[in-house]
């Protein structure tokens, strides 16, 4: 299923290439289709099947948790999905700067490959002209574009994790300090072991959103 899912998509991939307009095949070089044929597709791929994976086991895992947790205890369930949801807008923010990173990465590793192969292939040419650092120049702006891109994705990514793991601690405080409120008294809702029960599966929960 896999190869034949990889297969049509590179079918369809030089199909669609083989009929846009001939302005289209002026401004694109040839290096550049076949990279996006290439490896671009099989990116594709890798990237769809992970996430298809990752969607599946953590819709089912967050579903069955959630119902446990509500049956333990709505109220403590009611206010830890507010900070749930918070985290789960940060999650689709740093997955949105992901997905528009890798996608300006394989355009800016597209082009790259296109100078470098017009260096190499034309390199008499280039020689003749004198012009390895107008092309090295042309690499190095390219690469430092790429460069900065990945700078970018990293800066996000410490911002994610940063506030993953404030929220993370902080949902558990939050599920603690109410579980703990509802064990006192002398008509207790909630006992010691079902507030760690609760806690374990808050975790489980947790872990899988993050997924």
């Amino acid at each position: 299923t896999r190869n034949r899912f990889v297969r049509r998509l590179r079918e369809r991939a030089f199909r669609t290439f083989l009929t846009k307009d001939m302005t289209f095949h002026d401004e694109v070089d040839a290096g550049e289709l076949t990279s996006r044929l290439s490896s671009d597709c099989q990116t594709v791929f890798t990237c769809m099947d992970d996430a298809l994976n990752f969607l599946l086991r953590s819709v089912i895992t967050v579903s069955f948790g959630f119902a446990a947790l509500a049956r333990i205890s709505f109220r403590v369930t009611a206010a830890v999905s507010l900070v749930l949801a918070v985290l789960v807008v940060c999650t689709e923010w740093y997955g949105q700067v992901n997905r528009r990173a890798a996608r300006q990465t394989q355009d800016k590793l597209a082009e790259l490959n296109r100078i470098a192969d017009e260096g190499f292939g034309l390199l008499h040419t280039v020689r003749g002209l004198d012009a390895e650092n107008i092309h090295a120049r042309m690499y190095q702006a390219q690469n430092s574009q790429i460069y900065d891109i990945q700078r970018e994705r990293g800066v996000a990514l410490g911002i994610f994790n940063a506030t993953n793991g404030f929220l993370t601690t902080f949902v558990r405080v939050v599920a603690l300090v109410l579980g703990g409120v509802l064990t006192m008294g002398p008509q207790a809702r909630l006992s010691g072991e079902l507030l760690a029960e609760y806690i374990l599966y808050l975790d489980m929960v947790v872990e899988s959103a993050l997924d």
